[in-house]
């Protein structure tokens, strides 16, 4: 059999199923919660003019990054006529950010190809404005959020969410966070910032209940 030399491979047939189990996607309760959550908090930006927000927690391997997907997904899909030109940034956090760090992101995500030679926040922050300013993002979406919160950071967090505010309020963009459940410490550290993100939702593992058979029917 080892001499074989189609020994190992999977059929065409075997490779297709496995692509679809790999890609089915599956919107259970609180997944369907959180997207509806974050669409209202863009929408009622889009229509009152007062940038909000939400926080949505979830332990590693529990769908974050499959989330904001999903989410900037039907952000782009619920853009009225005449707005489609309005982008969905979004952003990647690590352990070493601080306020420089996120301006960088930031600089990228509305579309500069390098920094400038002088990468003083000053020269990034007028950069990142003057995008804004022509961009009209309908939100900006931040993933592993936890990274603001995480050691001793308290005053490292407070001025990175003072500098998302003041992006908030003066280019009407809503900013909607994903991270582990560390994040919950920015209600403490910054609550002007967390009132704004009003919703704050929380992906829990599941338990091998009636919810849990209902989400395995779904790949019967």
């Amino acid at each position: 059999m080892k001499d074989d030399p189609n020994f190992g491979r999977l059929s065409p047939t075997a490779v297709a199923a496995a692509l679809q189990v790999k890609n089915a996607v599956v919107i259970h309760d609180e997944f369907k919660q959180i997207m509806d959550g974050g669409r209202a908090a863009v929408e009622l930006a889009d229509s009152i003019k007062v940038a909000g927000g939400i926080i949505a927690l979830a332990e590693p391997g529990m769908g974050k990054t499959l989330l904001i997907k999903l989410i900037e997904k039907i952000l782009m899909e619920s853009i009225s006529e005449g707005e489609s030109n309005r982008p969905i940034l979004r952003i990647e956090l690590d352990s070493n950010v601080d306020v420089y760090s996120i301006a960088t992101k930031m600089t990228y995500a509305v579309g500069f190809p390098m920094l400038p030679t002088r990468s003083s926040l000053i020269n990034m922050n007028g950069m990142i404005e003057r995008a804004l300013g022509n961009l009209r993002p309908r939100a900006l979406l931040i993933d592993e959020s936890q990274h603001m919160c995480e050691g001793n950071r308290s005053i490292t967090a407070r001025s990175i969410t003072d500098w998302l505010k003041v992006l908030m309020d003066k280019f009407n963009m809503p900013v909607l966070c994903f991270g582990t459940k560390t994040f919950e410490l920015i209600g403490a550290i910054n609550p002007q910032f967390t009132s704004r993100l009003s919703q704050q939702y929380e992906i829990k593992a599941f338990n091998n209940d009636e919810k849990w058979r209902q989400f395995e029917a779904a790949f019967m």
